[in-house]
């Protein structure tokens, strides 16, 4: 009587090496491709500021096309307020108010978000870099507005902040009556 042996040759699967090589070459391509996706992150966010800036050129100028006067004033310019406790990013506004001149005949509306608190005035509520809420712009005192300048009859310079990275800077974009963009503080 003959007896069968068995072979190990017809086994199959793959050796320790092999699944080793394999989550070596996935851990490469995570490192390289998790910093790209977080730069492009901040590039989506930053949109946000590019927006909010290209609205407030846009009211200034119509406003300045009738009076003849730019003015700090974002609801009274056509800037309207985002919807209470809405969720977004960057806050925008002026260094300081200005006043409107006696002869333009514009009366602005009561609680005119005209002031440091910009946009949103107390009204959203801001997305951090975790998720999470808070109920103001992020570290108000670094965000450099006193570099804008109050809107006048000469022009105006407004700017909108965010923090999109924990512990990282405040991102602050700005822009000018000359519709000049800058990202004077990147804070990706």
């Amino acid at each position: 009587m003959k007896r069968k042996s068995q072979t190990l040759g017809n086994q199959s699967g793959f050796s320790l090496i092999e699944l080793m090589v394999v989550v070596a070459i996935i851990g490469l391509l995570a490192s390289v491709a998790i910093p790209q996706f977080s730069k492009f992150q901040n590039r989506a966010k930053q949109a946000e500021a590019q927006e909010v800036l290209a609205a407030i050129y846009s009211a200034e100028t119509g406003f300045f096309s009738q009076y003849n006067f730019y003015y700090g004033g974002l609801e009274t310019v056509g800037v309207g307020k985002p919807v209470a406790a809405a969720k977004i990013r960057y806050d925008a506004g002026f260094a300081a108010t200005g006043a409107l001149p006696a002869n333009t005949g514009v009366t602005p509306p009561a609680g005119d978000a005209a002031t440091l608190g910009g946009l949103c005035a107390g009204t959203c509520d801001f997305v951090l870099a975790n998720g999470s809420a808070a109920a103001g712009p992020p570290s108000a005192a670094a965000t450099g507005w006193g570099a804008n300048a109050t809107p006048t009859a000469a022009g105006f310079g407004a700017n909108a902040t965010a923090l999109l990275n924990t512990g990282g800077a405040i991102d602050t974009w700005e822009i000018d009556q000359t519709k000049k963009i800058n990202n004077s503080i990147n804070g990706t």
